[in-house]
């Protein structure tokens, strides 16, 4: 199977891994993966940019529900899903395993603008195994999207995001919130250690009335993000002391 530069009429890669004509090729949504079928009854998921094999179902792997002949195929718009159309004129919609995760994450209590906070997200399993860990800045909307790195199949996990001076919060991810995904983070973690406790308002307090050209001027104590410490910055502390963090 050949890939072409639609604009030059270039082969850029050319693909070999299936055991059998090549039936169904379908493009993601985002033009990162494309998803094949052949006679070798498998569906295999390549990457655009390298031609790598990233995955495959076939009986080995479990996805007998394949075994009789994919002959179509075709990505939800949005990428979350897969449709597979059988030799039997059946039809199986899965998820499709390299799926960006989106949603947005609300930084509370912060009026400066979000898309400068670095947010730290770690993905795990229900077993609370780690599949994937990140840090990105949110859009201006305060929204995020991320390619998992490893293929994330059927199972619920969880999803855990914190920002630098917001404590951790969690929640479920499945296949019907994988790209409506929603968390909204408690301000007030000065020192980044999870918790909102004696040590972070030592630090607002020490920091109080200072702006930044002030000598007790210490960021980490603007949890508003105006530029000043302040009695928002301190009523921001007192209302979420003693949470903790996911």
């Amino acid at each position: 199977m050949n890939l072409w530069d639609a604009q030059t009429g270039q082969v850029i890669h050319t693909i070999a891994g299936h055991d059998g004509t090549v039936h169904a090729v379908a493009f993601s949504p985002n033009g990162l993966f494309i998803a094949t079928s052949a006679a070798d009854r498998t569906i295999k998921f390549w990457d655009v940019q390298t031609a790598n094999l990233l995955r495959t179902y076939d009986e080995e792997t479990g996805s007998a529900q394949f075994e009789k002949g994919v002959v179509a195929l075709a990505f939800s718009p949005d990428g979350a899903k897969v449709a597979a159309g059988r030799i039997d004129a059946t039809l199986v919609v899965f998820r499709n395993p390299f799926a960006e995760l989106k949603g947005s994450v609300f930084l509370t209590g912060f009026s400066g603008d979000v898309s400068t906070q670095p947010v730290s997200f770690i993905l795990k399993t229900a077993t609370g195994a780690i599949l994937d860990s990140w840090t990105q800045n949110l859009d201006s909307n305060q929204r995020f999207s991320h390619i998992p790195a490893v293929p994330i199949e059927a199972g619920d996990l969880t999803l855990i995001a914190r920002g630098s001076h917001w404590v951790g919060r969690s929640t479920s991810v499945n296949s019907s919130n994988f790209q409506s995904l929603s968390l909204t983070l408690i301000n007030g973690d000065c020192n980044g250690d999870n918790v909102i406790d004696l040590s972070d308002y030592t630090i607002v307090v020490t920091a109080f009335n200072a702006l930044p050209t002030s000598g007790n001027w210490d960021a980490r104590a603007d949890l508003n993000g105006d530029n000043t410490v302040d009695l928002t910055d301190y009523t921001i502390l007192v209302t979420n002391f003693n949470s903790i963090g996911a």
